[in-house]
C-alpha cells in the first residue's frame, strides 16, 4: 500500500511540475537557447575570413551555409566556453579544417548548379 501511494504521489508532483512548465516549453527553450552546433561558429567564422558577404548575395549565402553544414558532423555544445576549455588544438585544427574542405566543395559545387 506504501508503494502505491508513493507512486501515486509521483505522478501527482509530476503532473503538477508539467501544469507549471509545460515539457515542450521546457525542451524548446533549451534546444532553441542553449544548445547549438559549433561547426555553425567555425563555418560563420570561415565565411567571414574569406568576405563571402561581398562577392554573393544573401540567398547564395544561405544556401551555401546549409550545403556546407550537411557536409560537417554535428557537435552539440551548450557554452562556448566549454569549447574554448576542453578542446584540444588538435581537434580544433581538424575542425577549422573541415570547415574549409567542406566550404571549398561546397563552393564549387554551388558555382556549378547556378
Amino acid at each position: 500500500m506504501y508503494l502505491r501511494r508513493k507512486k501515486i504521489g509521483v505522478f501527482i508532483a509530476l503532473a503538477l511540475v508539467l501544469q507549471i512548465y509545460p515539457l515542450k516549453k521546457v525542451i524548446n527553450m533549451k534546444i532553441s537557447d542553449d544548445i547549438h552546433n559549433y561547426y555553425e561558429k567555425l563555418v560563420s567564422q570561415h565565411f567571414t575570413a574569406l568576405k563571402l558577404e561581398d562577392n554573393y548575395d544573401a540567398e547564395f549565402i544561405a544556401d551555401l551555409v546549409c550545403v556546407v553544414l550537411n557536409q560537417l558532423p554535428t557537435r552539440y555544445i551548450r557554452h562556448e566556453v566549454d569549447m574554448a576549455f576542453y578542446l584540444p588544438a588538435s581537434e580544433r585544427f581538424e575542425m577549422e579544417n573541415n570547415v574549409k574542405v567542406a566550404v571549398s566543395k561546397a563552393l564549387e559545387f554551388m558555382k556549378e548548379h547556378n
